[in-house]
């Protein structure tokens, strides 16, 4: 199975706040966001969407789930399931696919919030 990992544009500025306490340098920052950013999207690609010590709670929107990703950042995510799309009349495998049912889960996350903004 196919995971995609997304961010919506509402997190840009928690991600970006978050950044900033991860190192000294701008490049050190960099480097060590990138690092975090694509250990995350691997963590959800290993457990399928759902990290182990994600808490999951269901809502009228679908499933909403919590993670505890570092000491200092916690996301919210949802995860949904899709059939893969062709992208267009010659995608003849496209279709094969899809008649074979091969899905694509998405991760979105949709919340970042860290300890100093956290609501007790």
């Amino acid at each position: 199975m196919r995971v995609e990992v997304k961010f919506h544009h509402r997190t840009r500025a928690g991600l970006y706040l978050w950044r900033e306490t991860l190192g000294m340098t701008e490049a050190e920052r960099d480097e060590r966001y990138d690092t975090f950013i694509d250990a995350m999207a691997d963590e959800f690609r290993k457990y399928s969407g759902f990290p182990p010590d994600a808490a999951a709670r269901s809502t009228s929107d679908g499933l909403i789930c919590r993670w505890q990703y570092t000491r200092t950042l916690l996301i919210e995510f949802s995860v949904s399931e899709r059939p893969r799309h062709p992208r267009g009349w010659w995608d003849v495998i496209g279709f094969i696919r899809r008649w074979l049912r091969q899905v694509v889960r998405t991760v979105l996350v949709t919340r970042v919030v860290e300890p100093a903004s956290r609501s007790v």
